[in-house]
């Protein structure tokens, strides 16, 4: 099974456990864990942001430990080790549905 497929079959998991009463709790990375993910994609803070559509100046705060990123966010990080390519295009086919 590829990356892809692991990480898109554990991302429906978690979104049908949503339904049950008790809510999946998603470990946020640490301001290091990010910055070690970013380094090892080879990007800048602004290219990361740009090419996975995070916010800049968030992206700063968590790799500062200065804020902490929401679930859904925690879950994206996931993917994005996961599968940092396949995030990365569906990304940028969001932004261009959006821009049409």
């Amino acid at each position: 099974m590829s990356n892809h497929s692991t990480g898109v079959d554990y991302a429906i998991k978690v979104t049908l456990a949503e339904r049950r009463r008790r809510r999946p709790r998603w470990n946020p990375p640490t301001g290091q864990e990010i910055k070690r993910m970013r380094a090892d994609l080879g990007l800048t803070q602004e290219a990361f942001a740009e090419k996975f559509g995070f916010d800049l100046v968030s992206l700063r705060k968590w790799e500062q430990d200065r804020a902490t990123p929401e679930q859904v966010t925690c879950m994206v990080m996931k993917m994005i080790q996961d599968d940092h390519e396949t995030v990365a295009n569906l990304v940028s086919r969001a932004k261009l549905a959006e821009a049409t």
